[in-house]
This record gives C-alpha cells, structure tokens and sequence, in this order.
C-alpha cells in the first residue's frame, strides 16, 4: 500500500491514462468529434476559424476541469469507504 501511495506522490502512476484506451465506443465517438471539427474548419471562412479553435480549447479546459474533480470526489468517496469498511 504505501509502494502506491509513493508511486502516486512521485508522479509515476497515471490513473487518467487507462481511462477508455480500450474503450470502443470512447475510440469511435473521439474519432467522430475530430472528423466533424475538422470538417467544419474546412467549410468555415478564415476569419472565423479562429473563434471556433478558441472555443474548442475552451470546451476542452473546461472539461478537464470537470474531470479533475470527478476524479477528486470520486477518490474522496473510494477512501471514505475503504476507511468505514475498516473501522466497522
């Protein structure tokens, strides 16, 4: 356990990287998202293709920011069970 704990301290464990690498339907919709923007670069005019890179990074931050604290809470809710498991 404290091998773990020293290991996530360090930086050498990665737990968001095994999140949907073997998940088809994550591989499929990624590819599809990235299709469609790509597409839409093409058809949009120069001057507007800017706004649309801006807003997708924007999207994108936010996103993280929410699975940053998905991730957050849902470890919080992992070692509030394990220690109430332990104590009763």
């Amino acid at each position: 356990m404290k091998e773990i704990i020293k290991n996530l301290y360090r930086g050498n464990i990665f737990p968001t990287e095994k999140c949907g690498i073997d998940n088809r339907e994550i591989k499929r919709l990624t590819k599809l998202l990235n299709d469609s923007y790509d597409n839409l670069k093409a058809l949009l005019p120069k001057n507007y293709i800017t706004p649309v890179c801006q807003f997708k990074e924007l999207s994108t931050s936010l996103s993280i920011q929410y699975f940053e604290e998905f991730f957050t809470e849902g470890f919080k809710l992992g070692f509030r069970l394990a220690a109430e498991a332990l104590l009763d």
